[in-house]
């Protein structure tokens, strides 16, 4: 059988498990496996209680790729650019009240277009090089943004 047909996850395991054979012989005995038991999804990360004596922050760190960089040629380029901004542009404007962290670090915003993805986001006056912090149009998911921070 293949592993789409039986509607398992996909893993490599070995007898030694206790999973019976499935798929060819290998000479190192481990088998591509179909095993509705492998469940891939992690266990949830315990959250601590709140608590009424404490304040709470949440801190988002995402790494958005959005690398290009050019001295006097181009050095590096990530690939798929517009589109991943695009992409990351629509996602965080999306955000409810709720889902929004009380922090969030974007990584790798150095582009133009991750600079239009910025803009689309918080501000059309975002620049990545401008002011400390820029206060966000109505209707964001995030009242401000700071420039980028770069040692």
């Amino acid at each position: 059988g293949q592993c789409s047909k039986c509607g398992g996850a996909c893993r490599t395991a070995t007898k030694a498990e206790g999973l019976d054979d499935y798929g060819k012989i290998c000479a190192t005995g481990k088998k591509v496996c179909c095993c509705d038991l492998h469940d891939p999804t992690p266990s949830p990360v315990p959250q601590p209680s709140a608590r009424d004596d404490q304040d709470s922050l949440t801190i988002m760190s995402l790494n958005t790729f959005l690398l290009d960089v050019n001295v006097i040629f181009q050095v590096v380029r990530k690939p798929n650019l517009e589109i991943r901004a695009q992409a990351l542009a629509t996602w965080l404007g999306s955000l409810k009240g709720e889902e929004v962290p009380d922090v969030i670090v974007l990584q790798e915003i150095f582009s133009l277009v991750a600079e239009d993805m910025m803009r689309r986001v918080c501000s059309e006056s975002w620049t990545k090089n401008g002011g400390p912090v820029v206060e966000c149009r109505a209707g964001s998911p995030f009242a401000s943004a700071t420039r980028v921070n770069n040692p």
